[in-house]
């Protein structure tokens, strides 16, 4: 027999509750207001995903400037910048894996020396690269 198990929703400091950010007769919903609502827990979101602080921020920024663009025609702000900032995360975390990628394909293809003179080598050798990644894509 499976027992069941309690939840027990917590409290975060500086996020928003779902109904704060509903609009009311006697305040309504401003972008700064979900921007101070909600910043810390996109952050902490971003972060978990990304692993870094910076990273973190980026996608954070650029999901709020998302919003920003078409603030007047979303109808949950709160939602559209946690969807925003993970799909935000989710480009950030792809265009790491291709760096990755890349780096360790230019580490077995190139020579560990190569000289000033070997220039015209070592951009036929990227241009080689650059077609295999696009056959793997």
């Amino acid at each position: 027999m499976i027992d069941a198990v309690r939840v027990t929703r917590i409290p975060v400091e500086g996020a928003a509750d779902a109904t704060s950010l509903r609009p009311s007769d006697a305040s309504p919903v401003t972008f700064e207001s979900v921007f101070a609502a909600e910043r810390t827990a996109m952050m902490r979101l971003a972060y978990l995903l990304l692993g870094s602080e910076t990273l973190a921020e980026e996608a954070v920024q650029d999901a709020f400037a998302r919003l920003l663009d078409r603030f007047d025609r979303v109808d949950n702000p709160g939602g559209y910048v946690r969807t925003a900032t993970v799909n935000r995360c989710r480009d950030l975390l792809r265009r790491r894996r291709h760096e990755e990628r890349v780096a360790r394909l230019l580490r077995t293809a190139a020579p560990a020396s190569l000289g000033a003179d070997h220039l015209h080598d070592v951009l036929g050798a990227l241009t080689d690269l650059r077609g295999a990644l696009d056959d793997q894509a």
